[in-house]
């Protein structure tokens, strides 16, 4: 069991899979540590740990994204996403410029829900604050 960050309340929970560990499934911290064994897995044991993993990365992109946003008072702020479009437009760039550079500016986030390339308000402003100096 893993704890996670619950986003709108800001506590720890336990992640429980919804249904048993099938056997013969190693623990994704076992696949991690040896990826040779996923070799030797027959699908159905390959399929279970995808999906494993497909939670938990859900569930880290909420935490990451809760720290981004989260505020010291426990109590997030109201969030203002903009999709790629708004961004660049405050930006003063085009759309594909934004989608060929956001890694290497460090801005942005791939929406989990939608898998869109989407990103908050305050990273934006932050941003261009930080690229006039102040």
């Amino acid at each position: 069991m893993m704890g996670a960050s619950d986003t709108r309340s800001g506590k720890v929970r336990t992640l429980v899979a919804s249904a048993p560990q099938p056997t013969g499934v190693p623990s994704l911290a076992a696949a991690a540590g040896d990826p040779s064994i996923l070799a030797g897995l027959p699908l159905d044991s390959l399929l279970e740990l995808k999906r494993q993993h497909g939670h938990l990365g859900a569930e880290l992109d909420a935490a990451i994204l809760q720290r981004v946003v989260g505020t010291g008072s426990g109590r997030a702020e109201p969030v203002v996403v903009l999709d790629v479009a708004a961004a660049a437009e405050r930006l003063g760039t085009s759309r594909d410029s934004l989608y060929r550079k956001h890694e290497r500016l460090r801005l942005g986030y791939m929406d989990p829900l939608d898998g869109r390339l989407k990103f908050t308000e305050e990273e934006i402003n932050s941003y261009i604050r930080r690229q006039h100096g102040g």
